[in-house]
């Protein structure tokens, strides 16, 4: 059953729905498998035991249809808190996200998933700027890479190649595999501002 399939009942059999679905939370269900059998979205049952919990029944109760200003529009200072600290010491990648790095649609959809508020995409960049983030080209870096041996490498092997350079008045160039391109493909991320994020 989809949201618009509830919306054609009648106010007390999705009131009923709604009741089923509290008494199959306090009977220890979990909302992801209560959503399964109802048939509804999991957020769906989230806002219902959320009201519940507010509320009691009469919460649950159909009200006269229309958007309420500024409910459920906006993160609470706790969620802020957690959601700052989980992009910031956390890739999309590591949360199972198909994104690179944290644009503001990966920052939407990581807040959806965490909280169930589809917030503006402005917004999202409103909390960025007040949470200290900046947009930023991430640094390249390859998975294989050892910051110990290019450091040892760069220690005890290039100063031998420097000088070499400098004795055939040559030049050294710097390059990889990935060969040589004149824009940056990198694309752009939001991370905490003096903090670039790397990209592997």
């Amino acid at each position: 059953m989809t949201t618009r399939d509830a919306r054609k009942l009648t106010p007390e059999a999705q009131y009923e729905i709604r009741r089923m679905a509290v008494k199959m939370n306090g009977n220890g269900m979990q909302n992801r498998e209560i959503a399964k059998r109802l048939e509804v979205h999991e957020c769906t049952v989230s806002g219902w035991i959320r009201g519940y919990r507010e509320g009691g029944l009469k919460a649950l109760k159909i009200k006269k249809r229309g958007p309420k200003k500024n409910k459920h529009t906006k993160l609470t200072t706790q969620e802020q808190s957690a959601i700052k600290k989980q992009i910031t010491d956390n890739t999309p990648e590591q949360k199972k996200m198909p994104f690179a790095l944290w644009s503001r649609e990966a920052v939407q959809e990581y807040i959806k998933q965490t909280t169930c508020k589809d917030l503006d995409r402005r917004l999202i960049g409103t909390y960025l700027k007040k949470w200290g983030f900046s947009p930023q080209r991430p640094l390249k870096r390859a998975y294989q890479r050892s910051e110990q041996k290019v450091s040892e490498w760069l220690k005890n092997e290039y100063p031998a190649i420097k000088t070499q350079a400098i004795k055939d008045n040559a030049e050294i160039h710097w390059a990889d595999e990935a060969g040589i391109k004149s824009h940056d493909h990198r694309g752009r991320g939001y991370a905490p501002k003096g903090k670039t994020p790397v990209r592997y």
